[in-house]
């Protein structure tokens, strides 16, 4: 069928590196296809594995005289990330904190770029907030229920979840002021130092109504959390 017309015929093929995986004589037959002599096909073939040519296609006779022109694209960013999240929560919006959102971001960002699995993080965080709604005390009656709101924790949860980490395991174990600081940086969304991250670490302890530390022991705190990688910031 691909010799018998004159039109050039595309085909494109997303998620190829699962589907070569499972069936390898799909694999065999797709991939010799435009190959054959006076075949009008090409070919465009989608993957997440940036090895994958050289992984699963080496035995490919045709591609050892042929090889395939190879574009690699860059994985999102956190900012890119944090878009795609709000643009899919239009419909509800400022139900996750945006500090929540940003950590989100910034840790898929940080190791795959998948979009797919910030999204699923969200979803999980929600559904585990629903559950606990749903499993908490119910109002007594004439008083509001509780409102739907992702906070940090609540992704925190989700993100421990997708990523079992020792990043998230030291937020975990650190003292109210240290998360309070972590918190702080990763909400501020471009490149800060250590005043802004004072302004923005008293702005939060003040919206969840705690004393901040002194000069002196935020200090502290910063050099602590910065030599664990946690946070990256200019001291001046």
């Amino acid at each position: 069928v691909f010799k018998k017309t004159s039109t050039r015929i595309f085909v494109i093929l997303d998620e190829v590196d699962k589907l070569f995986l499972k069936k390898s004589d799909i694999k065999n037959n797709l991939l010799k296809w435009p190959h054959t002599e006076g075949s009008r096909l090409v070919l465009i073939c989608m993957a997440n594995a940036l090895d994958l040519v050289e992984r699963e296609l080496h035995s490919v006779s045709e591609f050892k005289a042929r090889p395939p022109v190879l574009i690699s694209y860059r994985p999102y960013t956190h900012v890119q990330l944090s878009s795609v999240i709000q643009s899919r929560l239009s419909s509800f919006p400022n139900i996750i904190e945006p500090t929540a959102l940003n950590l989100c971001a910034r840790k898929v960002a940080a190791t795959d770029g998948d979009v797919r699995k910030a999204l699923d993080i969200c979803i999980s965080a929600a559904k585990e907030k629903l559950q606990d709604m749903r499993a908490s005390v119910p109002a007594a009656p004439g008083t509001k229920p509780p409102s739907f709101f992702i906070r940090t924790p609540d992704m925190l949860a989700a993100i421990k979840r997708h990523y079992p980490s020792q990043a998230i395991d030291a937020i975990n174990s650190m003292p109210l002021h240290y998360q309070v600081i972590v918190c702080a940086g990763l909400g501020l969304r471009v490149r800060f130092n250590s005043d802004q991250l004072a302004t923005a670490y008293k702005s939060l302890c003040s919206r969840i109504r705690i004393s901040p530390v002194d000069k002196v022991e935020f200090k502290d705190i910063v050099g602590n959390v910065q030599a664990q990688g946690l946070l990256e910031f200019s001291m001046k």
